[in-house]
């Protein structure tokens, strides 16, 4: 079986008092959630960096570059790996765009949704962490739930 590789970006405005989220219509596990900004990793893509990068700008119109992005951890399972990274976008909130048939939101970090997607109650945190410069705080490697 191949392995299916994702990535998914968590991103802060330069303010960290809010979180760029997509609310999705697919895959059909996600539907009607929010979820960071990301996708499938396509046969350009050298790694995760070159996956977030591609799929912010088509999902939000937001140009970013490699080095912009730190690496959070992933989530594994059988048969893909769900890469997280996360940047603290400088430009202004209003450059994002929706730019596919789903909805983006700045959403404020103390009132969230109840309906993120599947781990994301404490990606988001985590993330969040790593953005602003926890120095302390390990990436993680956790299973599919």
């Amino acid at each position: 079986m191949v392995m299916k590789e994702y990535s998914v970006g968590i991103i802060f405005d330069h303010e960290l008092k809010k979180v760029l989220l997509v609310l999705k219509n697919r895959p059909e596990h996600l539907k009607g959630t929010y979820n960071g900004p990301g996708g499938k990793f396509e046969d350009e893509d050298k790694d995760y960096f070159d996956c977030i990068v591609r799929e912010v700008c088509e999902e939000c119109a937001l140009v970013t570059k490699k080095s912009d992005w730190k690496y959070c951890g992933v989530l594994n399972s059988s048969d893909r790996a769900v890469y997280f990274l996360t940047l603290v976008y400088s430009g202004f909130n209003e450059d994002a765009k929706k730019s596919t048939d789903e909805d983006i939101f700045w959403l404020d970090l103390n009132q969230l949704p109840n309906h993120l997607s599947n781990n994301m109650e404490w990606i988001i945190p985590w993330s969040f962490e790593i953005a602003k410069g926890a120095g302390d705080l390990k990436h993680f490697n956790a299973q599919i739930k």
